[in-house]
């Protein structure tokens, strides 16, 4: 297939001359690295020709307006005609083309090794995502979860709709940590606990003890923007998320020891709770912590 991208390249002047590398993951796309002239890029295949078009257009417009604010996301590239995908009829190639900037960092799959430093990025990186993406209509966004109110809900807003471990990329030196997020084809609207949701469950197994402080450290980080979280709202959010891990129970191949193991992290996970007081509890914990003991004696 890469020896047969040269045609898909050359609808975009940055990638006329640019090589291509497959890329793993990616949840609803083909994806390839390419590097050229005219820099580093991911080039994607959304889907034959005949898909639906705005769901794509949806997910680059989310992405633009999240990178236009500074939030580490792919801006879109128009193609050599202006569009904002380029549409290949026939051939191997076939179907809906996009082509974005390169997002530095690498995904830390396994979250509930990170950092405290890195969880709190997390956190504050979603908020201002977040507040990019209030900058467009809702409307523009069929959602993924339930169906669509006619009117929308007062706090219905644009969401990622997946910020799971393989979609956050975290760089940075030192103390300092770069958060970005890609693969926005899952664009979703709602309440903002719903993207926080899926990045907590995102966690596992987030319900033992150290990941549950990872988890309350997310939600501080968020916090710490200014961001508001009504733990109502995640909590209802966070059951559907588990209700979807049930189903995916149910249905995947797994070993009766993998299924039980399964079973039991759902059950933890239900049970846990963590209140606003908690929340201020734990950021006046730190706070004090942080703080230079003054002289004794």
């Amino acid at each position: 297939m890469v020896e047969a991208l040269a045609p898909v390249l050359a609808r975009w002047t940055q990638t006329a001359e640019a090589t291509a590398v497959p890329l793993t993951g990616g949840s609803e796309a083909t994806a390839y690295a390419v590097r050229g002239p005219g820099g580093r890029f991911v080039l994607r295949h959304c889907g034959l020709p005949d898909r639906d078009p705005m769901p794509v257009v949806a997910s680059l417009a989310a992405a633009g307006c999240a990178a236009r604010h500074g939030v580490g996301a792919p801006r879109p590239c128009p193609t050599r005609e202006g569009e904002a995908f380029a549409l290949v009829a026939g051939g191997r190639c076939a179907g809906l083309w996009t082509l974005s900037t390169w997002v530095p960092g690498r995904p830390r799959r396994r979250w509930h090794a990170l950092a405290p430093a890195q969880a709190a990025a997390l956190g504050g990186a979603l908020a201002r995502l977040h507040a990019a993406l209030r900058d467009l209509p809702p409307d523009m966004v069929r959602p993924l979860t339930g169906p669509p109110a006619r009117h929308g809900r007062p706090h219905d807003q644009v969401l990622h709709g997946d910020p799971s471990p393989g979609n956050v990329l975290f760089g940075g030196r030192d103390a300092t940590v770069d958060v970005g997020f890609v693969d926005f084809d899952r664009v979703d609207r709602g309440p903002v606990e719903r993207d926080l949701a899926r990045a907590l469950v995102g966690m596992p197994p987030w319900a033992t003890p150290g990941t549950t402080r990872l988890a309350r450290t997310v939600l501080l980080g968020y916090r710490a923007t200014g961001a508001a979280v009504r733990p109502a709202r995640l909590w209802e959010a966070i059951d559907v998320a588990l209700e979807e891990g049930a189903r995916w129970l149910d249905t995947a191949r797994l070993s009766d020891a993998g299924r039980r193991a399964g079973a039991r992290w759902l059950d933890r996970a239900r049970r846990v709770r963590i209140t606003p007081d908690e929340l201020d509890a734990i950021a006046a914990a730190d706070r004090a912590a942080a703080r230079p003991a003054g002289p004794t004696g």
